[in-house]
């Protein structure tokens, strides 16, 4: 009996070994969840960073192309195959032209002109958070004598009326999201965009049945070739408080409809 009770003592001792080799302090696991938590706060953000970047790319060229699309069949079906210059009903704004563009769309809803600068995206009658980097003085990005439409995918495109005359003169904001989804926010959903109708007197490049990233068209009808590092140079950049972000669907397009590490997000 003595000589089984030292065995049976021994093989407690091993097991209490074992467990203590097993087992972790409050310390080391407190010490452990830190480390986790701290490559989480890295990573994490990085993560959401790329996948809203490729969101929005991806918003942005899909509204491209269905404006594009649209452009063509309201010329082919309406028009015998000629791009706007030839609508001869639109009158001395581009409001009906765009509005056959967007009517165009199953699922579209167009809205009307607001005397309020603050309700011209697609306003549903509640506020939207306010557009940031976006000058409103005196109609200089957004302005009321403009109209709105919102896309089948959920973007919103607003349409300035005022800007219209003789060969090309169309400018669009394209906010690939919608008002109220956020950020609002020049050059991360929002994005602007002339139409232009080519001018045979400067040399037609390019034609009448699509819309062009700002910098890429000019107000003479012509559309002028630009390399990415200089739109993000010159036109699509942010660089302490100074910043320009006219360019930037340029840049995206350029980049393969990209937001590359250089774009200034």
């Amino acid at each position: 009996m003595l000589k089984y009770r030292i065995i049976e003592g021994k093989n407690l001792k091993k097991d209490n070994m074992i467990k203590n080799k097993t087992a972790f302090t409050l310390a080391e696991v407190l010490i452990t969840l830190g480390i986790i938590g701290v490559v989480a706060a890295l990573i994490i953000p990085f993560v959401t960073t790329q996948y809203q970047k490729k969101v929005m790319a991806s918003a942005l060229m899909q509204s491209y192309n269905q404006i594009n699309n649209a452009i063509r069949l309201v010329s082919y079906s309406d028009y015998n195959g000629h791009d706007m210059s030839y609508w001869n009903d639109c009158g001395s704004t581009i409001y009906s032209c765009f509005y056959k563009v967007f009517n165009k769309m199953n699922g579209a809803k167009l809205y009307p002109e607001v005397s309020d600068v603050s309700q011209v995206m697609c306003y549903e009658g509640r506020p939207y958070k306010e557009y940031k980097y976006v000058n409103t003085i005196n109609g200089k990005d957004f302005s009321t004598a403009s109209r709105s439409a919102r896309m089948p995918n959920g973007a919103c495109v607003l349409y300035h009326a005022s800007q219209w005359a003789g060969d090309a003169r169309g400018t669009l904001y394209i906010d690939v999201n919608g008002p109220y989804k956020g950020p609002n926010e020049y050059g991360k959903d929002l994005f602007k965009f002339l139409y232009i109708i080519p001018n045979s007197f400067y040399g037609i490049i390019g034609n009448g049945f699509q819309i062009y990233p700002a910098i890429l068209a000019h107000w003479d009808g012509t559309i002028t070739n630009r390399t990415a590092s200089e739109i993000t140079r010159n036109y699509c950049y942010k660089r302490g408080n100074s910043y320009n972000f006219y360019g930037c669907a340029a840049k995206i397009m350029m980049d393969g409809w990209q937001i590359k590490d250089d774009y200034p997000w």
